[in-house]
């Protein structure tokens, strides 16, 4: 005699049904949720701002016309960087870029000799070997004061329009003020827009980006470096209430030896090129765009060149950090 299986309760089986649902619809909600879409995007008419801040001291150790000499150079440069986006007419992310509230330091010494620069937040000094020569608050160096001036509200009312492609990088040429693309190209804030894949991905992918360095120290490069990055979609972690998504960077610089010349026509041959960074940034998927992140660089290379029948001859090293914060 064959035994009959008993019949599942036909409620049993519309709650096991239930049940199934549910825990599909759960593994689909967490796959949607572990992913994100690393695209920045900004609507026509929006606006975006961010504290952008960067970092750096160099130290020059050897001779110039046969006078042996250490330089060092620290920078600071601070502004606030509002990125509007344009309405599109071509492919592409159309954006405006302005730099305001800028301003920067520079101390540079020689030995003893030590020169000073500070203009930031309205106030305006420059100093030489403990000689002030300009001081806003004193009335010393009216005349500079009103050309340092000047050169600030340039660079405030330039504009740089740029269109990105979903990665970041340009399509075609950036227009608007030259000083305003120069400042906002030189500070490293155009890096900003390259942080992303332009796609979707998941926790652990990784993608690579590749980016010229057209200026060295202050040597025009005859070829540009190239500066090559690896970035990791690393997880997710909450920060101020935020589900955010965390990116790792992490860069190198190619070590082809490099030909450039400066200002005064020395031209120099720049070898034993080394250069790696390491960083990260945080992407809101609910806004499309990265809301802070940091990146430290360090550098080393040599300069050899000869003007006049006189020799340079540099060892140099330096390290940057850029930071970025979004603001209100």
């Amino acid at each position: 005699m064959i035994a009959r299986t008993a019949p599942f309760p036909r409620r049993f089986a519309r709650a096991f049904s239930a049940l199934a649902y549910c825990a599909f619809a759960l593994r689909a909600f967490a796959a949607d949720e572990v992913r994100a879409d690393l695209t920045f995007k900004l609507p026509p008419g929006q606006v975006a701002k961010y504290r952008w801040t960067t970092f750096s001291n160099t130290e020059s150790s050897g001779r110039e016309k046969d006078q042996v000499f250490t330089l060092k150079k620290d920078l600071s440069l601070e502004m606030d960087l509002v990125l509007k986006g344009l309405a599109r007419k071509t492919p592409g992310l159309p954006l405006s870029v302005k730099a305001e509230k800028y301003g920067y330091s520079e101390k540079t010494s020689i030995g003893s000799d030590v020169g000073e620069i500070v203009a930031m937040k309205g106030k305006f000094k420059v100093t030489h070997s403990g000689k002030v020569i300009v001081d806003s608050d004193n009335d010393v160096g009216l005349e500079e004061i009103k050309n340092l001036q000047q050169g600030l509200k340039q660079i405030e009312a330039g504009e740089m329009v740029v269109t990105l492609d979903p990665a970041g990088k340009e399509i075609g040429e950036a227009e608007g003020d030259e000083t305003a693309i120069d400042v906002i190209k030189g500070s490293g804030a155009e890096g900003l827009f390259r942080l992303l894949a332009g796609r979707e991905l998941k926790p652990g992918d990784s993608w690579e980006d590749s980016q010229t360095l057209p200026n060295m120290a202050t040597f025009k490069l005859a070829k540009p470096a190239v500066i090559r990055s690896k970035s990791t979609f690393v997880g997710w972690e909450t920060k101020d209430g935020k589900r955010l998504a965390r990116i790792d960077v992490a860069s190198t610089w190619d070590t082809s030896d490099l030909k450039g010349e400066n200002g005064e026509g020395l031209l120099v041959e720049i070898t034993r090129v080394e250069g790696k960074g390491a960083g990260r940034c945080y992407f809101d998927p609910a806004l499309s765009r990265v809301v802070d992140g940091e990146l430290s660089v360090n550098s080393k290379y040599r300069i050899d060149g000869k003007k006049d029948g006189q020799s340079t001859g540099l060892d140099v090293v330096g390290k940057t950090v850029f930071s970025f914060k979004e603001i209100p």
